[in-house]
């Protein structure tokens, strides 16, 4: 089984993950909280489901888990089994992605008890104060011993050629080909070429990796 997919570094700057025991903080002044604009506009869009999760302006662990479990468990009663490898290490797809009835189910699933949900809690988790993500990245970078000191989002930007693919370790499936979890869900799959930051490592080595996935390091 396939336990690996690729996943663009340049489309990995809008990747946020967390890991288990955190959450996402609300500001105590809502007009400081520097989300304030996609919780209004996910809550437009929200069932009522959602809008109980996102009316305060605060996602948490358990929250997102219960969305998860919700997801998971629509997709079960659909016929198709879906295993959660935890947060940050994706799902486990017990069916051929490739599938139509899978996909339209995945769809229904996802938005019906994921929605926006998914992406803000990875998105305020990863960069609370709404930086400029290679930025993030860069800091973390240089934290894990990837990259020099000095190193700066402008340098990451300068190794991102089009097409550079990083590989992420993310889930397994039973089919034979690569396949993204639900919040990759836009992801051109190719086989990943190395890039080694000036000074340092390589963006593929596991420190890399983890820098990308969960960039504040929690």
């Amino acid at each position: 089984m396939l336990n690996r997919i690729f996943a663009s570094i340049l489309v990995s700057l809008a990747i946020i993950a967390t890991t288990p025991g955190c959450s996402v903080e609300r500001a105590d002044d809502t007009r400081t909280f520097p989300y304030l604009a996609e919780f209004d506009e996910a809550r437009a869009k929200a069932n009522d489901f959602q809008l109980a999760i996102l009316e305060d302006n605060l996602i948490t662990e358990a929250e997102f888990l219960e969305a998860q479990d919700r997801y998971m468990s629509c997709m079960a009663e659909r016929g198709f089994t879906v295993v959660s490898n935890g947060i940050n290490s994706g799902y486990t797809l017990m069916y051929d992605w490739n599938d139509p009835t899978a996909s339209a189910a995945d769809v229904y699933c996802n938005q019906s008890n994921f929605g926006p949900i998914d992406s803000l809690f990875f998105l305020v988790r990863d960069n609370p104060n709404k930086e400029n993500m290679p930025d993030v990245y860069a800091r973390c970078l240089v934290k894990a011993g990837v990259a020099p000191a000095g190193f700066t989002g402008s340098d990451l930007d300068a190794l991102q050629p089009p097409g550079v693919i990083i590989e992420i370790p993310t889930a397994t499936n039973e089919s034979d080909e690569p396949d993204t979890l639900e919040r990759f869900p836009d992801l051109d799959l190719e086989v990943a070429e190395e890039v080694i930051v000036p000074g340092g490592k390589s963006l593929n080595s596991p420190e890399a990796e983890e820098c990308f996935i969960n960039p504040q390091g929690h």
